[in-house]
């Protein structure tokens, strides 16, 4: 089996993790606490940055097989912190469950694609910390990390990445504390991330799933 077909294997399985334990701990969550502030309404409502916010969904897909023929000590150092975000940002959403109202879509190509967005979360839970933020930052943090990765990659991640951040609120798919508390616990994740490589190797780690 060659590495491109391994690597394709194992983001399909950490995402596919990643969809159950986000959407299946909606069934765990009860009194969830309203986190929109007087501020937050403040924010436009912009419908057509949906159009960025969904950027997460290929680049989530895309960025480690990329990053793992740039650095593979990255690339594991990027796996680690994702997976510790999953597993943490669900008991945090059972612990805590987080929501606010979402404003009227307007009927629009934009609109129509944004209440379509909506409906993904039949409870519109799940909002802090925001794990498309969390993942931002754990992109950009590895983008800069990886030395040999091209400059005209690095950049395209990183404005990517910061585009998905700022639509997080354009779209009021999540708040101001959504991604308040996204950088702080991305930051503990990103730690772990290197801790682990530090202490067990990269290589170590890569022989495991052959790699």
């Amino acid at each position: 089996m060659s590495i491109i077909v391994k690597l394709i294997i194992i983001e399909a399985v950490v995402l596919g993790v990643q969809i159950f334990l986000y959407f299946g701990c909606e069934v765990l969550q009860h009194n969830c606490h309203d986190v929109e502030r007087a501020f937050d309404k403040k924010i436009p409502f912009v419908p057509w940055t949906v159009s960025v916010y969904s950027l997460w969904f290929p680049m989530i897909a895309t960025f480690p097989v990329i990053l793992h023929f740039y650095s593979r000590e990255v690339y594991v150092m990027y796996q680690i912190a994702i997976i510790i975000s999953n597993v943490l940002s669900t008991i945090i959403y059972i612990a805590y469950p987080t929501t606010f109202t979402r404003p009227a879509v307007p009927d629009t190509f934009w609109g129509r694609a944004m209440k379509f967005i909506y409906s993904a979360s039949f409870k519109g839970v799940n909002c802090a910390p925001s794990l498309h933020c969390v993942h931002c930052f754990i992109t950009i943090t590895m983008a800069l990390l990886c030395v040999p990765m091209l400059p005209v990659l690095k950049i395209i991640f990183i404005l990517v990445s910061a585009g998905i951040v700022i639509s997080t609120q354009l779209t009021k798919q999540h708040v101001i504390i959504d991604a308040l508390t996204a950088l702080p616990f991305a930051a503990f994740t990103i730690i772990m991330g290197i801790c682990s490589v530090k202490m067990w190797g990269a290589v170590d780690i890569l022989n495991i799933f052959g790699l």
